[in-house]
Order: structure tokens, then sequence, then C-alpha cells
């Protein structure tokens, strides 16, 4: 925003010294504010990816955690999946507790924050090993 009001500041001083550069400016307004679009997308698309980026790298497997727990690290695990989700499968790492995704926002003042937080739940998009029947 304080790049906006420098770049207006300096064109409106640029006005006052040569007033036939608002002409000039006017022949390529256009093409200015294409190039001003698809610069804000440009910078979108960057910031998903660097935020994609740091989500992939906070990701812990499951043999990590294992490691952590057995080396007696504090860890607050937090069960995430649905009660519906826990009907055929209710088993659950040991000492999480039991949030439902809707009541993450309501009870976060119950999470720790001296400690790792691992969030724990079923992902839809990637494909999980079932136990046999």
């Amino acid at each position: 925003m304080s790049a906006l009001l420098v770049v207006g500041r300096l064109f409106g001083d640029a006005l006052k010294r040569d007033p036939s550069l608002l002409n000039w400016v006017g022949r390529f307004s256009g093409a200015l504010l294409v190039l001003g679009i698809i610069g804000f997308f440009v910078a979108r698309i960057v910031r998903r990816r660097l935020a994609l980026k740091e989500l992939a790298a906070a990701r812990l497997e499951p043999e990590e955690l294992k490691r952590q727990l057995d080396a007696g690290e504090q860890v607050y695990i937090v069960d995430l999946r649905h009660p519906l989700e826990l009907l055929p499968d209710p088993f659950t790492l040991p000492g999480a507790l039991l949030f439902s995704p809707d009541s993450l926002a309501a009870r976060h003042h119950e999470i720790p924050r001296d400690r790792d937080i691992v969030l724990f739940c079923t992902c839809p998009a990637r494909p999980r090993r079932r136990r046999p029947p």
C-alpha cells in the first residue's frame, strides 16, 4: 500500500514539472493496468506456492512422531477426526485429545504453546492404508 502512495507522490511531482507527461501515460494506461493485474496474480501464485511449501515442510511422518514419543519429547497431539470416522476405527494415538474439526477454533485456548503440536486427521486427498477385516 505504501509503495502505491510513493509512486503516486512521485508521479504527481513529475506532472507538476511536465504536464505533457499525462498524455504519454494516457496512451499506455491500458497496458499499465493489464501489467498491474498480471503482477497481482503472479504475486498471489508465488505466495500460495510458498505457503504450500511451508505446509509440506511442516508435515510430520508417523515414524518421526514415534521417534519423538519414544525419546520422551513433549508433544501435544490433537486428533481432529470427525466422530463418525472414529466408528469403524476407534483407535487413536497415545495421549491424543479428541477435538472435532468444528470445535478447534473454540477450543484453541486448551492447546499449550510451549511444545510441539501435532494435528492428527484424515486426508481425503491422500490414500491411506486400512486395517484388514
